[in-house]
């Protein structure tokens, strides 16, 4: 007899099958999204999207309005959107030019909306864009008007090109006077923006005709790497890419400064590049390596820039008002660069002494130009009585002060490094003499109001490794820290690290 055993069995359920996954389209914002038919990420004016993929964003129209889904973009949505940028750079350039006010705090009115790399969470670094950094990339002793006019053509260009405009923007970010991290994570963010923009333009034909905005942009990203704390290759990167847009250029318009078909404002420009270039070149080598291979492709380019620019500088002249950025003859940076190179191999080989005499016989004589410039006889309305010794001292120590402090300082620097490891070369004067002028000179210097940082790294870096007095460290390292919190220069918080390992 069988038993039958009754099995309660729970009914078997089994989950639905999953649907398709929905077809991901663009409902609003970015025409560039709808291309790859992506949903858009809304982060205006550059959705997310594009930012990760490094694709320039074409957004529908000038207020972002939202996209129907059931719209096609195609060939003339895309034309019609190049069409708005084109009218709003040109609509930004006149606006500028209608400025009664030449200086680029006229600037501060114009809508966010006129360049697509300026995000609402940048408007406090596009502040500082216009009130300090950009004024501030311009040697202090330059004419007004000229900086003015260099002021307002590099806004234009920066406007008009939005990778332009991420540089500057990645620069101001990094050089802010303050702790705040969210300011920094924009700058980075701007620099890779404004390197991926710069490689498209680099790949497409018209390269002469972009040349300026071109060389303008590497020369924000080499000021964006040398403010780095702890220095980076991408210095020595940038340098070697302006080099071969240099010569490039070169090769391509050999009479191109003599044209008459380049305005004065381009010229202006193009002579800008070229001394900021010659600028990096000849100061930058302290701070970063340099391999043979772009050494010798820098040095030619370095040779390019000075032939173009030659003609604005007067051999009579030492002094000049109307120079952007070096406001002395190229020639003595090309001194000061080649006495750093043979500082730097005089390391691993013999440097003769012939050759250097020969140097500081030309580094003697820009000495004495300066002394001469700096002491002409000024004539002043002073009433009888008065000592007129005591009036030319104050005004002769005003003026070295403001032209010539700077190159007196490198041609110190220079003077003393010629005098490092010489082992009986008797150069005069001997090094403590150039010493106690060097240390003098940089007593004198104000960082709480000279904002060319970047000017003087150089120059104390080559003081500084000389000096044996306990005293005279402290102070030029306390003028060192004064600058860092001033302009929070990051090759000058890098100095006072060199400084005090040198000393060790």
């Amino acid at each position: 007899m069988t038993e039958n055993t009754n099995v309660q069995r729970s009914p078997t359920t089994y989950r639905r099958a999953r649907r398709r996954p929905a077809y991901l389209r663009t409902k609003t914002g970015c025409l560039t999204c709808r291309r790859r038919k992506k949903k858009c990420d809304e982060t205006l004016p550059q959705c997310l999207n594009c930012t990760k993929q490094s694709r320039p964003c074409l957004w529908q129209t000038p207020q972002h309005s939202p996209v129907s889904p059931n719209e096609e973009v195609n060939g003339s949505s895309g034309s019609a959107s190049s069409e708005i940028v084109f009218e709003q750079t040109m609509e930004t350039s006149q606006e500028i030019n209608r400025c009664t006010d030449n200086s680029v705090l006229s600037l501060c009115h114009l809508p966010l909306s006129h360049s697509p790399a300026i995000t609402p969470d940048s408007g406090p670094l596009f502040d500082f864009l216009r009130s300090t950094f950009l004024p501030q990339l311009i040697h202090p002793a330059t004419n007004h008007s000229v900086t003015d006019g260099l002021n307002r053509e590099t806004m234009v260009l920066a406007l008009g090109n939005s990778f332009c405009m991420h540089a500057l923007l990645a620069c101001s970010g990094a050089e802010m006077p303050t702790g705040v991290e969210s300011f920094r994570q924009l700058a980075r963010f701007h620099y890779t923006q404004a390197v991926a923009g710069l490689r498209r333009v680099l790949n497409e034909n018209n390269l002469e005709r972009r040349w300026v905005v071109s060389m303008l942009t590497i020369m924000m990203l080499c000021i964006y790497e040398r403010a780095k704390p702890t220095g980076s290759p991408g210095v020595e990167i940038h340098l070697a890419g302006a080099a071969r847009l240099i010569a490039f250029y070169s090769g391509k318009s050999l009479n191109a400064y003599h044209e008459d078909h380049i305005s004065s404002p381009q010229l202006s420009m193009h002579r800008l590049v070229r001394e900021s270039f010659i600028f990096h070149v000849a100061t930058s080598l302290p701070f970063q390596q340099q391999s043979d291979g772009d050494y010798i492709e820098i040095e030619t380019a370095f040779s390019l820039a000075e032939q173009a620019i030659s003609r604005y500088f007067q051999p009579d002249i030492l002094s000049h008002t109307d120079s952007p950025v070096l406001g002395f003859p190229p020639q003595l940076f090309r001194s000061i660069y080649i006495v750093y190179r043979l500082y730097q191999s005089s390391r691993s080989q013999h440097i003769s002494v012939e050759k250097r005499r020969d140097l500081d016989h030309d580094l003697q004589q820009w000495d004495e130009m300066i002394k001469k410039d700096s002491h002409e006889p000024i004539t002043t309305n002073q009433p009888p009585g008065r000592k007129r010794d005591a009036i030319n001292s104050s005004i002769m120590k005003t003026k070295l002060n403001g032209n010539s402090m700077g190159p007196k300082l490198y041609i110190l620097g220079c003077r003393l490094l010629l005098r490092s490891r010489a082992g009986q070369c008797q150069l005069t004067p001997a090094i403590d003499e150039l010493l106690s002028e060097g240390i003098e000179l940089v007593s004198q210097l104000q960082p709480e109001q000279d904002y060319y940082a970047d000017y003087y790294c150089w120059p104390l870096l080559a003081i500084g490794m000389h000096l044996k007095s306990a005293v005279d460290r402290q102070l030029l390292l306390r003028q060192v820290w004064a600058f860092w919190t001033a302009t929070n220069n990051g090759t000058m918080r890098r100095l006072a690290d060199m400084l005090n390992f040198s000393w060790r």
